[in-house]
């Protein structure tokens, strides 16, 4: 049985370009502190966020945004009242677009610690490019409808322009 943090930080491990990720609910610190090493390396990393999941003190967006790291909170119109419109996404794609194994994970895992050791989740691995610029795609609509993070400390990024499937002209 593997516990799926450490499931997750193994899969980051394997990031030699990029780790974009747009997920519910970011609050599990080793996979935030995996994310900012990641940074620090020269990883292009970035996250869109649900907005909602955001606001909570033990949410990591925060620190991540506060580390450089790009953090958009999500841009949905029906993001109205708590039962309002949700960034439900639990991606996380790894080395679009290059010359690396480019892989997505996805699942019903939610980043967080009690889906680590409370629930019942899983995670999907899926190697195939096209899969994965499917998902990089999904992933820029999101970051061009975010916005940007009030504690982000970097200099801005456009991840998006760097794929090989979407071009600045298409954003």
């Amino acid at each position: 049985q593997h516990e799926p943090v450490e499931v997750m930080k193994t899969l980051l491990s394997e990031a030699d370009h990029s780790a974009l990720f747009m997920v519910f609910s970011m609050t599990h610190p080793e996979l935030s502190d995996a994310l900012i090493d990641l940074h620090a390396d020269g990883v292009e990393v970035a996250g869109v966020l649900d907005k909602g999941q955001a606001n909570p003190w033990y949410s990591k967006d925060e620190v991540l945004a506060e580390a450089g790291v790009p953090i958009y909170l999500d841009g949905n119109e029906n993001a109205i009242g708590f039962a309002g419109g949700k960034l439900h996404h639990k991606a996380l794609i790894v080395d679009a677009g290059t010359g690396s194994d480019p892989f997505v994970v996805t699942g019903s895992f939610n980043w967080s610690k009690s889906a680590d050791t409370k629930n019942d989740e899983n995670l999907i691995v899926i190697r195939d490019p096209q899969i994965v610029n499917a998902y990089k795609e999904r992933w820029c609509q999101m970051f061009t409808e975010g916005n940007i993070h009030d504690d982000y400390t970097g200099r801005g990024t456009v991840a998006c322009i760097a794929s090989d499937a979407i071009k600045p002209a298409d954003l």
